[in-house]
C-alpha cells in the first residue's frame, strides 16, 4: 500500500494491492473485506477496484463495513488473485468528551491523526462457515482477522517535523516518507503527529520498544509517565516471553492516544493520554495496568486470534489475567492491591460464553469478559498449579499461532493428566466448556 497523509486536512489518499491465495479448501466466487472505516458516513470513499494485473474492473457491493467483491471466475484451491483498491479517507475528530463507541482509533485530535482499522482488510474464512464478518456493536470488538504480510509506505504532506509511529520493520526514506513491513500480522495501525516525542528501550530477548508520547508530558517531572510506560512495557514483554514464548515481532510500539482507554493492534498499542495525566509516580494505577494489558494482546490477539464478537472472553480474560502475572513478577507487593482495585471492587457476576451483542452496557461487558474471566482463569491455575498453568498457556499459543482459535482449542491444550472433573466444575460455574 502507498498512503499519502495530508495533515492540513487530516485526510488520506491510498492505493492498496491485495494478493490472496485460496487456502480454504474449496473454490471461491467472492472475497469479503471488512471496511471498518465505512461504518460512519463520509469517512471512506472507494474510488477504484480492479484486478491488479490487467486492470479489469471488478463488480462489488459495499454496504457499511462489508465489501463483497465478485471474482471474474471462481478462484481454485491454492490459486492466487490480485486486486487493486484506491480509496480516500476523511477521519472524524476524536470527541473531547466521551467517545464514539469503538471507533476512536480512526480519528484526529489537534495533535495526532490515528489510523486504526483504516483500510479494507480481508476477513477470516472458516470452512463450513464462510467469511467471518460481524456487525459492529456499542461495546467490545467484532473483528475476526487472518494473518497477512504487509508492506505500507506512508508519506506526510502539509506539516514539517511529523513523526509516523507504526509497527514492524521501518525505514525512513526522507523527511516525509516511511516504509513499514511486517509479516504475520493481523492489521497495521499508525499514528502521525508533529508534537510527538519518543523513548526507546530493549527487552532481554532483543525486542525494541518505543513509546510515543506528547510534549505536555515532557515538562517538570522529567518524562516520568513516559518512562513508567517504557519500563512497564519492557518488563511486561519479558514476563510474557518467559511465560508464553517469543512474541512474533522484533518491535513493540506504544502510542499515547487522545481517545479513552487503550486498543491493541499487531505490533502497536494505544494507551490513553488520560492515563499518562493520571500517573502519580506509583505503578499502582491505570497507566501501568493498561500498558501491560494491551501488550499482552501481542499473544492473545496478534499471535492467537479469536472471534472477538462471539468469543470476546477468549482474548480479554487472558489479557487481563496477564496483568496479574506481570504484577506478581514486577511489583509483588501490589498483588493484593491489584485484586481489589481491578477485580473485586466491581463484584463481577454472570456467565461467560456470550457474544458481545448480549451486553447492555460497557461496564457489564467488562465485568463479565475481563473480570469474571480473570476469576475463571485463576481457578484453572489453582487446578493446574503454576507449572501446569504455564504449560497450558504455552501449548495453547504454540498450537494456535496464526489461527482464529475457539474455546475448544483452549481446552484441547490442557496438559495430560489434568483433573477434568475439577475443570468440568469450572465450566459449569462460569457457563463455558465444550
Amino acid at each position: 500500500m502507498n498512503a499519502v497523509v495530508d495533515l492540513r486536512l487530516n485526510t488520506v489518499r491510498a492505493t492498496e494491492v491485495v494478493r490472496f491465495r485460496n487456502e480454504t479448501g474449496a473454490p471461491l466466487a467472492q472475497l469479503v473485506f471488512q471496511v471498518d472505516a465505512n461504518r460512519q458516513a463520509g469517512v471512506f470513499s472507494l474510488i477504484y477496484l480492479a484486478v491488479a494485473d490487467d486492470g479489469a474492473p471488478l463488480s462489488y457491493e459495499l454496504t457499511g463495513p462489508r465489501l463483497v467483491v465478485e471474482l471474474p471466475e471462481a478462484l481454485g484451491v491454492n490459486c492466487t488473485v490480485g486486486m487493486r483498491l484506491d480509496f480516500v479517507l476523511a477521519p472524524m475528530p476524536i470527541p473531547t468528551t466521551g467517545f464514539r463507541g469503538r471507533s476512536d482509533h480512526l480519528g484526529f485530535s489537534e495533535r495526532q491523526l490515528n489510523l486504526g482499522r483504516w483500510f479494507p482488510t480481508l476477513t477470516a474464512h472458516r470452512p463450513g462457515e464462510g467469511w467471518l464478518l460481524h456487525d459492529a456493536y456499542g461495546v467490545g470488538e467484532h473483528y475476526v482477522l487472518p494473518m497477512a504480510d504487509f508492506n505500507i509506505e506512508v508519506s506526510v504532506e502539509g506539516a514539517d517535523g511529523a513523526l509516523v509511529a507504526g509497527p514492524g520493520n521501518v525505514l525512513q526514506v526522507d523527511d516525509d516518507t516511511w516504509r513499514f513491513s511486517m509479516a504475520r500480522a493481523r492489521d497495521m495501525a499508525f499514528s502521525i503527529s508533529t508534537r510527538a516525542r519518543v523513548l526507546s528501550g530493549q527487552t532481554q530477548s532483543g525486542v525494541m520498544v518505543e513509546v510515543y508520547y506528547f510534549d505536555e508530558f515532557a515538562e517538570g517531572d522529567g518524562d516520568a509517565a513516559a518512562q513508567q510506560t517504557l519500563s512497564t512495557a519492557v518488563a511486561a514483554l519479558d514476563r510474557y516471553h518467559a511465560l508464553y514464548g517469543p512474541m512474533l515481532y522484533d518491535r513493540a510500539v506504544v502510542v499515547a492516544s487522545d481517545f479513552p482507554d487503550g486498543m491493541e493492534f499487531s505490533g502497536l498499542v494505544f494507551v490513553s493520554t488520560n492515563y499518562f495525566r493520571g500517573y502519580n509516580g506509583s505503578p499502582s494505577g491505570w497507566l501501568t495496568l493498561i500498558t501491560a494489558h494491551e501488550l499482552s494482546h501481542q499473544w492473545w490477539y496478534a499471535m492467537v486470534g479469536n472471534d472477538q464478537a462471539l468469543d470476546p472472553w477468549l482474548d480479554e480474560a487472558l489479557a487481563t489475567y496477564s496483568e496479574l502475572l506481570f504484577i506478581e513478577a514486577a511489583h509483588p507487593d501490589l498483588v493484593n492491591w491489584w485484586w481489589g482495585f481491578r477485580v473485586r471492587s466491581y463484584n463481577p457476576q454472570g456467565t461467560l460464553g456470550q457474544p458481545i451483542y448480549e451486553y447492555q452496557s460497557l461496564r457489564q461487558y467488562i465485568n463479565v469478559n475481563y473480570l469474571l474471566g480473570v476469576l475463571m482463569v485463576h481457578d484453572m491455575r489453582g487446578i493446574l498449579g503454576d507449572a501446569g498453568f504455564v504449560a497450558w498457556m504455552r501449548a495453547y499459543a504454540e498450537a494456535n499461532t496464526g489461527a482464529v482459535a475457539r474455546p475448544d482449542d483452549l481446552w484441547a491444550a490442557l496438559p495430560a493428566g489434568t483433573d477434568m472433573e475439577a475443570v468440568a466444575r469450572v465450566w459449569e460455574q462460569y457457563g463455558i466448556g465444550p
